[in-house]
Formats: C-alpha cells, structure tokens, sequence
C-alpha cells in the first residue's frame, strides 16, 4: 500500500492550522513564565515562534508541486500571508474576553515565520524536501 505524503502534510496542515485557531481564541489561557534573574520570560513567546515556524512549513511542504517551477513566488507570498494571518490573529484577540494585543506575541509569530522560511530555503537548496529519493521507501 503506498501512502501519499503530500495529502498527509497537507492534513497535518489543517490540523495544525486548527489547533493554531483554537489556542488564540481560547479565553484565558494561562501563561506559564521563566524568571531568569530580575528579567521574567513568558514561555508562551516561545510557543508563538514553534507554532509559525511549524505553520509556515507545513504550508509550504504542502505546496511541494510548486517548489520547482514557482520557489521564490511561494516564498514571498508565504512571508506576506505568514505576516498579514499573524497580524490578524494577534488584533482580532482585543474581541475575546479575557485576551489582548501583545506586540510580542506578534514579534514572535512573526520570527516564527520567518526562521521557518530560512529552513525551507536552505532545505530547499540542500534537497531536503524531496519526499521519494530520503523517505519515500518507508511509505511503500
């Protein structure tokens, strides 16, 4: 039985995209937070930049049949509707009860999906992303 990787990811995507939607509208999450001498860190920043870095890589592992022909043209539209759903989401949270606008939060959605456009570029350039030549035996 063979398994088609890419309607996988592309799965994979939309789940992440889900759960993604559902943890920013979700009322009143608690932050956990990391003292680090007089300075504290919020640990959900972190959790902003795993979740768009992890977003925006799947989206354009989704997109696998375009990174030949149309690279570049993804890759740019991927950093503007990576930025303009990051924006959004962080805005739209004023209407939530219980959540507000933190421009941190936006900073790091933001290098999220930016650092996750480096990896694909370099991965790209490295070819890693294609699926039959490193894992495609094991889907078999």
């Amino acid at each position: 039985m063979r398994v088609n990787i890419l309607l996988i990811i592309k799965i994979v995507f939309w789940i992440w995209l889900a759960v993604l939607l559902f943890l920013t509208y979700f009322p009143q999450l608690p932050t956990a937070e990391l003292e680090i001498g007089d300075e504290i860190f919020r640990l959900d920043y972190l959790g902003h930049l795993i979740f768009y870095f992890v977003l925006i890589v799947l989206f354009i592992l989704s997109r696998l049949e375009l990174l030949n022909n149309k690279f570049k043209k993804l890759l740019l539209f991927s950093l503007f509707a990576g930025i303009i759903f990051a924006t959004l989401t962080e805005l739209s949270q004023n209407f939530i009860p219980g959540r507000t606008y933190n421009i941190f939060d936006l900073v790091y959605n933001c290098m999220g999906v930016f650092f996750g456009l480096v990896f694909i570029y370099f991965g790209h350039r490295k070819n890693l992303f294609y699926f039959s030549a490193w894992c495609g035996w094991w889907f078999r």
